[in-house]
């Protein structure tokens, strides 16, 4: 007897080597991989479509290779981390390193809320709630990851879920674990003409120029000559690859004064003394060192020269006497960063000069100072005491 032929119309639609007969739909895996399908050569996933999909999905979750979180943190560190800024690749991959030790061996659909927690809590007190803040970010990003590549079709375990709290609020103050607070430091211009006055040469020049741009150190020391021109000065933003450029001129045609703190940070740079060699090499960056070289290491994605030429300086400072005894606190560089987003005249302003898409990051950390307001005198106040004053009490 012949074999009774399928319409290949009841399968139109299907996703490939799928089958619907008999009122149940079907999978053919190819025989190459038929020995990670239980070795069948047809499995039935379910009597309705929606049955059928979410059958598949588990097993081809189970089938990818990527079923621990040791493995989808690999995953993670191969495709997402390289697209990021080099520091915030080694952040990101300094903090995978906490994942594999403490979660790795956990299959990512058996991974608990409990297990979450107690890993983040482990962080935070045995090195500081920052790092478990880090640590919480990548990690919710890895399973985001995980459910638009399909490698996870369950829900998040982490996003808008109220057990695993992010770190800015109270959620842990039962685990004695303080809220994390965003860095509140501003740089009065009482401290700063203090620090200008026992600065060398090239810091003098770079201080008011770093004010006025407020972009990041790194983002100021890769100014290369190249970037000035008759009309501006160009900045590339590594973190976002944003570029800015800085007029010289006012709308009506008036010098600003950027122009002459340009030639400033290039005189101080390039000024030497009677008995000094020449450069080793030609300068092709605004700020230079003794030998001409740029303070920027492209390498390493560092300036660690330059945070040494500021640390001498801040400790120069507080041996002298310099930072206030109610600000104890040495400022960073990066302070004055946030000391240019504060004393910017509106939040908009503050947040083209960062270079931020999203105004609460500027709010939230670098407007230090607070709104100014005009306070509000009140007319009856003033009758009260202009009417005590003449009856002469």
């Amino acid at each position: 007897m012949a074999r009774k032929r399928i319409d290949p119309r009841k399968n139109a639609g299907l996703p490939k080597r799928w089958r619907h007969r008999d009122g149940a739909y079907y999978y053919r895996p190819a025989e190459s991989v038929q020995h990670l399908w239980d070795g069948k050569s047809e499995l039935k996933l379910g009597n309705t479509l929606d049955e059928a999909h979410k059958a598949f999905n588990a097993r081809q979750i189970s089938v990818s290779g990527v079923r621990t979180i040791r493995d989808l943190a690999d995953e993670y560190e191969r495709e997402i981390v390289p697209l990021n800024a080099p520091p915030t690749q080694k952040s990101y991959r300094y903090c995978l390193r906490f994942i594999r030790d403490g979660l790795g061996h956990i299959e990512m659909r058996t991974l608990d809320t409990d297990e979450i927690r107690e890993f983040l809590i482990a962080i935070a007190k045995s090195y500081s709630v920052r790092q478990a803040s880090l640590v919480r970010g990548v990690l919710s990003h890895m399973y985001s990851y995980a459910i638009e590549h399909k490698l996870y079709n369950d829900k998040h375990p982490i996003k808008l879920n109220e057990r695993v709290p992010t770190f800015r609020s109270e959620g842990w103050k039962l685990h004695g674990i303080k809220k994390l607070e965003d860095r509140d430091r501003y740089v009065d211009d009482s401290e700063l003409a203090a620090i200008y006055s026992i600065a060398n040469p090239v810091i003098k020049a770079y201080l008011p120029l770093r004010l006025t741009l407020g972009q990041r150190v790194g983002d100021i020391l890769q100014i290369k000559l190249r970037d000035i021109t008759d009309e501006e000065i160009r900045v590339k933003q590594s973190k976002t690859n944003q570029k800015i450029a800085f007029k010289f001129k006012n709308p009506d045609g008036t010098e600003n004064g950027l122009r002459a703190l340009v030639e400033d940070a290039y005189a101080a740079c390039r000024k030497k003394g009677p008995r000094a060699k020449p450069f080793a090499v030609e300068p092709d960056h605004l700020f230079c060192n003794r030998k001409g070289r740029t303070y920027y290491n492209y390498k390493k994605h560092s300036h660690s020269g330059w945070d040494s030429s500021w640390q001498r300086l801040m400790q120069k400072a507080r041996e002298k006497g310099l930072i206030s005894a109610e600000k104890a606190e040495r400022f960073t560089d990066h302070d004055l960063r946030a000391k240019a987003g504060s004393d910017a005249v509106s939040l908009q302003d503050a947040q083209r000069l960062m270079g931020h898409t999203n105004a609460e990051m500027t709010k939230r950390v670098y407007r230090r100072k607070g709104e100014t307001v005009n306070p509000l005198v009140s007319e009856l106040w003033s009758k009260i005491s202009n009417d005590n004053i003449s009856d002469g009490n």
